[in-house]
C-alpha cells in the first residue's frame, strides 16, 4: 500500500519528523483496508496524489543513495585489494548488484547485509596473505640493496678518500649481507605460498598485471634457482615470472 511504502521510505531514509510533518494529518490507514477499498471520509484524489508523488520522489532518492553506499563499500573493498595486491574478488556480482540498484530491484538491508558480508571476506583474504606480502616486500627491498651493491662495485672511485666514501662502503657491506640472504628469502618465501594455496585451495597471485622486473643480477645462480622452483611450481609462476628479467626468460626457455 502507498501507507506502507511511504513509513518504510521514512524509515530506510532516515526522514525527519520535520520532512514528514506535511504528511501528518492524513489518514494513511485509510489507503490500507482489507479489500483496498476507499471508504466514506477516506482520502481525496489529490492528496492521494500527493502521496503517490512523494513515493516515487523517496524511490528516487533511496535508489541514489544506495547508489552512493554501494560505490562506498565498493571502494573499500578495492582499497583493501590494492594494498594487498590482490584481484578484485564478486567483481560479477557486485556489477549485478549496481543493476539492481538501477532498476530499484534491490532490498537496502539486503544490500548492506551483502556488501559487509564481502567486505569481511575480502578482510580476511587480505589478512590471510599478510606474511606472503610482508616477505614479498623484503625480497624486493633485498634486491633493491642488491641493485645498489652491483652499481657501488663498478664504481671506480668507491675507495677514493672523499665525502660520504666511508657511509658508502658501510651500506656495501650490508647490503652484501642482505644479499646473501636472497636464495633463502625466495625459498621460504615459496613455501609459504605453497602452504597458503594448499589451505586455501586456490592459486595465490600478486597483481594481475606487475610489470615490474627483479632487480637481482650479481649471482645468476640466484635467477636460476628461483626460475626452477617457477617451473616446478607452476600455480605461483604468474608472480614470480613477471619479476625475472625478459632476457632470463627468453633463455630459459631456449634451455
Amino acid at each position: 500500500s502507498l501507507g506502507k511504502a511511504l513509513t518504510n521510505l521514512w524509515n530506510i531514509l532516515d526522514t525527519t519528523m520535520e520532512e514528514r510533518q506535511p504528511y501528518g494529518q492524513i489518514n494513511i490507514f485509510s489507503l490500507t483496508s482489507a479489500n483496498g477499498m476507499l471508504g466514506p471520509g477516506s482520502l481525496r484524489l489529490e492528496k492521494i496524489q500527493q502521496i503517490e508523488s512523494e513515493v516515487h520522489r523517496l524511490d528516487q532518492l533511496k535508489a541514489s543513495k544506495m547508489k552512493e553506499l554501494f560505490i562506498k563499500k565498493k571502494a573499500e573493498i578495492e582499497e583493501i585489494c590494492k594494498i594487498s595486491h590482490m584481484d578484485v574478488p564478486y567483481q560479477t556480482e557486485m556489477d549485478n548488484i549496481m543493476e539492481l540498484i538501477m532498476s530499484g530491484d534491490v532490498d537496502h538491508d539486503n544490500l548492506l547485509k551483502t556488501m559487509d558480508g564481502y567486505i569481511y571476506k575480502t578482510k580476511e583474504e587480505a589478512t590471510s596473505r599478510k606474511e606472503i606480502m610482508d616477505k614479498v616486500e623484503k625480497w624486493i627491498t633485498s634486491c633493491d640493496e642488491e641493485r645498489w651493491l652491483e652499481e657501488y662495485s663498478r664504481d671506480e672511485r668507491r675507495y677514493s678518500v672523499s665525502r660520504g666514501a666511508h657511509r658508502h662502503l658501510k651500506r656495501a657491506e650490508r647490503a652484501r649481507i642482505i644479499a646473501n640472504k636472497i636464495p633463502g628469502l625466495v625459498e621460504l618465501l615459496i613455501e609459504k605460498t605453497e602452504i597458503w594455496e594448499h589451505g586455501r585451495k586456490k592459486i595465490f597471485y600478486y597483481d594481475e598485471a606487475f610489470e615490474r622486473s627483479i632487480p637481482c643480477h650479481e649471482a645468476e645462480q640466484k635467477e636460476h634457482l628461483m626460475y626452477k622452483h617457477m617451473k616446478l611450481h607452476s600455480k605461483i609462476g604468474n608472480f614470480f615470472l613477471q619479476l625475472v628479467p625478459q632476457a632470463l626468460q627468453t633463455e630459459l626457455r631456449v634451455n
